[in-house]
């Protein structure tokens, strides 16, 4: 079986009604839909910002931002995964937010599967193997499909850039989890401004 891991890039500037002096917070997550043809999805940002800088006050923004991808007939439907691999901002001319996502594409080639089987089939239909060893080879097939399956189960997340005056505890708050999940999916020992963290979402 072979594995293929694409890098997607995307950039997009959004303007906002109002000037933007800080972001004091930003979260991305991700969203898509499944067709025979392509995968149909959209990047969700929120957070929120200052207008001033002397400002105590802050705005809530909220975008989604579509993107799309082909699929060839080679790819195997169901083994498809997509990760956020690296996530950025900027503030452009005081009333752009600037976003650049990397979209981490990863999936197997269906050929190969096929392949896999086919020598299977002509292995176990030759009459010189006893049907007790066509039975082994056919569960042993099944095991293999089975813990691919198994492999291809992943973790959506948030990918959290973190801003001034956040603290641990009050991010963990924010998305409901525990300090222990949190460094799990994380290696750091203290934050730092526009630090990234994976947010764990739970399947429902």
């Amino acid at each position: 079986m072979i594995i293929i891991k694409e890098i997607i890039p995307y950039e997009k500037e959004i303007k906002f009604d109002t000037k933007i002096s800080e972001i004091t917070s930003i979260s991305l997550e991700h969203e898509e839909t499944y067709n025979n043809d392509d995968i149909e999805g959209n990047f969700l940002i929120t957070g929120d910002y200052k207008e001033y800088p002397i400002s105590v006050d802050k705005k809530d923004f909220n975008f989604k931002i579509p993107f799309t991808i082909e699929l060839s007939e080679s790819i195997d439907k169901d083994s498809i995964k997509l990760d956020i691999n690296d996530f950025t901002y900027d503030i452009k001319e005081d009333d752009t937010l600037k976003i650049t996502v990397e979209l981490e594409f990863n999936y197997n080639l269906i050929e190969k599967e096929e392949e896999l089987d086919r020598e299977i089939d002509e292995l176990i239909t030759h009459e010189e193997v006893k049907e007790e060893v066509k039975e082994e080879i056919k569960q042993e097939q099944k095991e293999v499909k089975e813990e691919i399956k198994e492999q291809d189960t992943y973790v959506t997340y948030h990918v959290h850039l973190v801003a001034q005056d956040e603290t641990i505890d009050s991010i963990c708050l924010k998305y409901n989890i525990d300090k222990n999940t949190l460094h799990e999916y994380n290696d750091f020992e203290e934050l730092n401004i526009n630090d990234k963290l994976l947010i764990p979402i739970k399947d429902e």
